[in-house]
Order: C-alpha cells, then sequence, then structure tokens
C-alpha cells in the first residue's frame, strides 16, 4: 500500500495536474490534456480521484491521445461495470480492471512514464489513503468505488472507496508529487434536477455531486491555476455525451492557456 512518500519529480520546467472525480464527466480531462499536449506544456505529475484517476493513469502511461478519444466516443457501462447485484453494490470491480489492463498492461507506478498519485477513501481508518507506489490497477478500482455502484474494494486487509468521498480535487497530492505550479480540473458541477430521480444511481449521482461539489469549492484555491469546463448539463453517468465532454474540456483548458503561460513563466524567474 503506498501512503505518499512526499515530493517526487523536484523542481523543472513544466506542470503538475490535478484532476477531479465525475463519473461519466471524467471524459472532458481528455480534452484538457489534448490542449496542453498541443501546446507543449510539459506534464510532470498527475494526481487523480476515481474517474480523474483512470484518465491520468492511462495518459502517464503512454496511452495516445487519439486512442483516448476513441475509446471515450465508444464506451458504455458494460464495459467498465459488470451488474452483479451485491448488498454493498450493484456492479463489481472486474470489467474496469480489464478495460485499463487491454489498453496499458499490468503496470505498476514505477513503470509509468509520468509521476502519478491516486486517491481513495480508506473506510477502515475513515481516511484519505493516497498511492504511489506498487500495482498500479487496484488502487484505480479503489478510487472508481463509486459507493451504491461498485463494491469496496478491499486491499491488503482494509477496504477503499471512492476517492472523491474525502478529495474529489487532489490538489495538494499533486503538488507534493512534484513541487511544481498545479493546474486543478473539476468536472463536478451543480445541476438543476427535476422531481425525484428515476433510478437508485441517479440518486447516487445527485448525492456525489452536491457533496463533492462543496468538497471542490474548498480545494480550489489552493491551485494556481483552476479549471471547470461548463458540462453542467450533462448528467453524472451519461457516457454518450463524451464528444460534447472532451470539447468543454478542451475550450476550458484553452482559454486559459494565456495565464497558464504566464503562470510558468513566474515559476521559471
Amino acid at each position: 500500500m503506498g501512503e505518499s512518500g512526499g515530493e517526487r519529480g523536484g523542481p523543472g520546467p513544466g506542470i503538475a495536474l490535478a484532476l477531479s472525480g465525475g463519473a461519466a464527466r471524467s471524459i472532458a480531462h481528455i480534452g484538457v490534456l489534448k490542449v496542453l499536449v498541443e501546446a507543449g506544456i510539459p506534464i510532470c505529475g498527475l494526481a487523480g480521484t476515481s474517474g480523474g484517476a483512470m484518465i491520468g493513469a492511462l495518459f502517464a502511461a503512454g496511452y495516445p491521445i487519439v486512442d483516448l478519444e476513441r475509446d471515450a466516443v465508444g464506451l458504455e457501462w458494460r464495459r467498465l461495470a459488470e451488474l452483479r447485484p451485491h448488498p454493498l453494490g450493484i456492479a463489481s470491480k472486474r470489467r474496469l480492471g480489464e478495460f485499463l489492463e487491454r489498453r496499458i498492461g499490468d503496470l505498476a507506478f514505477r513503470d509509468l512514464r509520468i509521476p502519478m498519485a491516486v486517491v481513495a477513501t480508506n473506510l477502515t481508518s475513515g481516511e484519505r489513503q493516497v498511492f504511489d507506489r506498487g500495482p498500479l490497477i487496484p488502487p484505480i478500482e479503489a478510487s472508481c468505488a463509486v459507493p451504491e455502484f461498485y463494491r469496496p474494494v478491499e486491499l491488503e486487509g482494509q477496504v477503499f472507496v471512492d476517492g472523491g468521498v474525502v478529495d474529489p480535487l487532489p490538489v495538494e497530492t499533486a503538488r507534493a508529487l512534484t513541487g511544481r505550479p498545479v493546474i486543478g480540473v473539476s468536472v463536478l458541477q451543480r445541476r438543476p434536477h427535476d422531481g425525484l430521480p428515476r433510478r437508485a444511481w441517479h440518486l447516487v449521482g445527485q448525492i456525489c455531486e452536491a457533496v463533492q461539489y462543496e468538497l471542490v469549492r474548498r480545494s480550489a484555491p489552493a491551485a494556481d491555476l483552476f479549471v471547470e469546463p461548463e458540462i453542467g448539463s450533462y448528467p453524472y453517468f451519461a457516457l454518450e455525451n463524451a464528444p460534447g465532454l472532451m470539447a468543454a474540456g478542451a475550450a476550458a483548458m484553452r482559454a486559459q492557456l494565456d495565464r497558464l503561460q504566464s503562470l510558468l513563466q513566474g515559476a521559471g524567474d
């Protein structure tokens, strides 16, 4: 179990990214990453929670942006979750792990091209858990274990769920990992809802939106640059909105490039 060992990567050019969770909305992170790559901004480290951990890990492993875009457009929940009703969740994590392994293999954190940390919630201790060493995929499964949807994940005798329960936007984790300026990217926004939820997972999504949005509001000011794509109209679990989500992420990051360049120039002085 890899509790963060502090700064890794050290001073140097570039930035660190803190990628929030947000279920299907996490697809917007792909648009953000694409703009940074096209602009030639060095990414020295990533910290991710839930969906942000999944997207971040694929990118950190060297999985091409064009393949991320292609996968996102064709993504369905049946490829990420095996519906097997259980008192602790309606889906198992098996297909999520298989999805990642087919694309990047059974990697460890040390194999990544870019240093990364994954944030999960340790239900055994009731605290945030930061993973940055050892096998990569099990901590991502833990970080993505949305309560009532995925079952909790057991690792080394302790029980973990979605990192968004305690830290949906891991800004300080990204800073500790690299010592570089941090771009915080949040895909968690309030969205108006009419009437009662139609399904249990709709209810879970609305609860996650409300609670995690408030946590993001507290952590966002710690970021050197905060990026918030305009995706409030997209439902929490609607994967079919991938093109719009990626476009919104790209637009939000593109609008901040001038500020980012100024930030990097200031960091280099």
